[in-house]
């Protein structure tokens, strides 16, 4: 989900950079957890507020500043079964990680090879943008938008349109 900053105030608060600032989990009575040294450690939060550069939380189990500081620099995440059910066609960045990458032969045909694996996600701004290795070239970028991505398949395959119609001229991939 993030990283815990520095302690916040004297009453256990702590600074939180997210990596989706746009996520709605971060409700008190939501339950999160954080790893130190191999070991995980579940905490509820008991408190959210959002700040302009990040947000700040509270946990049932964290009382006081010295409390908080001994959590600076861990990584909060939550487990994936308390995640929200999703709509039809919607998914999870997570869902795509390792699953295979083709390329359509033609704009509106079925014929696709492949040409790699889905390896992250990079947040721009204007668009998401998938990472996508490629055994023997450069990683490939690719814009999350319907002009590069035809069909996504979590768990099985990411088909994108041919290269020529959304990528730079001088993308050479296999």
């Amino acid at each position: 989900m993030g990283t815990l900053g520095r302690a916040h105030g004297v009453r256990g608060e702590i600074r939180f950079f997210p990596l989706n600032p746009t996520s709605e989990l971060l409700e008190p009575g939501f339950r999160v957890f954080v790893r130190r040294a191999g070991q995980e450690t579940e905490l509820m939060l008991s408190k959210v507020r959002h700040a302009a550069k990040f947000d700040i939380l509270a946990f049932d189990q964290v009382e006081g500043r010295d409390e908080a500081e001994a959590l600076t620099n861990l990584e909060l995440f939550v487990d994936p079964d308390d995640f929200p059910e999703l709509e039809d066609g919607e998914f999870y960045y997570r869902d795509l990680i390792g699953v295979e990458v083709g390329v359509l032969e033609t704009e509106d045909g079925d014929d696709f090879r492949v040409i790699g694996t889905v390896d992250g996600f990079l947040e721009t701004g204007a668009n998401d943008v998938m990472i996508v290795t490629v055994p023997g070239y450069p990683d490939l970028l690719v814009p999350m938008i319907e002009d590069a991505v035809a069909e996504v398949d979590p768990g099985a395959r990411v088909l994108l349109f041919p290269l020529e119609i959304w990528a730079p001229e001088d993308t050479e991939i296999p």
